[in-house]
């Protein structure tokens, strides 16, 4: 099973990022990056916060008896130009295409899997600094791939079984099922991520 890889894929054309990045609030702002993401409904902001207890602004993170502030990972469509577009570069068989972005001035994003299947690709545009890297665990008694929308508040009974650097500017991929995290974060970190319906077809990918 990969766990994770960087990869040789085409490079996004500069026309998609300038439309990726035209998406993304003033993510310095708080307040005004949760409400962007929810078109300024105020009651579907908070909704989430019910819905998503993983990824909301008011979770904490317990790791080495140190509490931290979870940075809400929040994401946007992209459009079907995009879509199709990573359909003919990167696999036909992707159905989601999304611009990702953190709540700023937080380091960590708590460990989770995600409530997508399988791989996931990841075109980092802004790292979020020197330092950030992605942990990936094993939860101690338990098989190392597990089921989507697991969250992980506290850290006491995770292991660390790896963890991946992302090269700004290069495809990645990783296994969603396998519970991860991000640490070392000085700023928003923004990505192009890539998600597939059914079997990767593009035998660079795994």
């Amino acid at each position: 099973m990969v766990i994770y890889k960087t990869l040789d894929l085409p490079h996004p054309p500069e026309w998609l990022l300038k439309h990726a990045l035209s998406l993304i609030p003033d993510v310095t702002n708080e307040k005004e990056t949760i409400l962007k993401k929810h078109n300024y409904n105020i009651e579907s902001a908070k909704q989430e916060i019910i819905d998503q207890p993983h990824n909301n602004v008011f979770r904490e993170i317990k790791v080495e008896e140190k509490i931290y502030k979870h940075a809400q990972i929040n994401f946007l469509d992209l459009g079907e130009k995009a879509l199709n577009w990573a359909k003919e570069n990167l696999d036909k068989n992707i159905c989601m295409f999304e611009i990702s972005f953190t709540t700023s001035r937080r380091k960590i994003s708590g460990a989770h899997t995600d409530t997508t299947d399988g791989y996931v690709l990841i075109f980092p545009i802004d790292t979020g600094g020197e330092q950030v890297k992605t942990i990936f665990y094993r939860e101690k008694g338990y098989e190392l791939e597990r089921e989507g929308r697991l969250f992980y508040n506290n850290y006491d009974n995770l292991e660390n079984i790896g963890e991946l650097k992302l090269p700004e500017n290069k495809w990645s991929t990783f296994n969603t099922r396998v519970i991860h995290g991000v640490e070392g974060m000085e700023r928003s970190r923004i990505l192009l991520q890539a998600r597939f319906n059914g079997n990767i077809s593009n035998p660079k990918i795994l």
